[in-house]
């Protein structure tokens, strides 16, 4: 690339959705549901927008400068809330009835998700383990915002220049998500994100906003299979809501 070649706002990012290895997976099921493994692409797009951004205003030669504003050297420490085993147990088993039971095509309770259930899953479910220990979740006024601290060198990151100029360090951040229903699919989409303590700029925040994150899994057959038998997903009452559609909603059940 020349220096007078932009990058795009949203560069194409391969997102890597789970395999059904057969081995740590409470259910067999976890390839269907990719919040665990999307942690780490979801932040390697963020990246590769911060530095486009900078390429796009003229001071690529600066990337490393951006990199030292946006990163750290060290990680953020995130530390697992104290959750009773049996709040633990009950999170994982409602999780995973709730996936087995879409994925046989069937209609399922809606699933209902506090924020201590949903750590509970980071942390304890097999499923989650890529974020288990990077990240961690709060739910306040109907708002979710997590906060992550991740190891850059563990992350794929597609464009070697960028690569370079975040070596060694780390993404501490903290974005407020918010989910919703978008052309009857699921969508994801970043409200407000900090890097390292520093506000983004106006025009990425504005990019962002528009972005739907989960957009990217709907080319895998089974994400897409899944997707398509969500009728609804809301934060209520500081809750996470996802309403599955009824069995005869559908034209058949989510792939194995």
């Amino acid at each position: 690339m020349n220096d007078d070649t932009p990058l795009p706002l949203t560069p194409s990012i391969p997102v890597n959705t789970p395999t059904d290895s057969g081995g740590e997976s409470g259910t067999g099921n976890g390839k269907k549901i990719a919040l665990g493994c999307s942690l780490g692409c979801l932040v390697s797009l963020v990246i590769c927008v911060v530095v486009g951004y900078f390429v796009v205003t003229g001071i690529k030669n600066k990337v490393v400068d951006a990199a030292a504003a946006y990163t750290s050297e060290a990680p953020v420490e995130i530390v697992e809330p104290t959750t009773p085993q049996e709040e633990v147990t009950d999170a994982i088993t409602r999780f995973d009835a709730f996936s087995a039971a879409m994925s046989a095509g069937e209609t399922p309770e809606t699933l209902v998700l506090s924020e201590s259930d949903i750590n509970a899953l980071i942390f304890n479910h097999p499923m989650f383990k890529p974020a288990a220990g990077k990240g961690i979740v709060t739910i306040q006024d109907n708002k979710l915002t997590s906060t992550i601290s991740l190891d850059l060198d563990e992350i794929n990151i597609p464009v070697p220049f960028i690569a370079d100029a975040v070596k060694g360090r780390y993404f501490n951040g903290v974005a407020t998500l918010s989910v919703a229903m978008a052309a009857g699919r699921p969508a994801l989409y970043i409200e407000e994100l900090r890097f390292n303590g520093a506000p983004l700029p106006r025009e990425i925040m504005e990019g962002f906003r528009t972005q739907n994150f989960l957009e990217d899994f709907q080319n895998d057959p089974s994400m897409k299979a899944f997707f398509d038998r969500i009728e609804d997903i809301k934060i209520e009452y500081d809750k996470l809501n996802v309403i599955p559609k009824s069995a005869g909603a559908t034209a058949g059940s989510v792939p194995q």
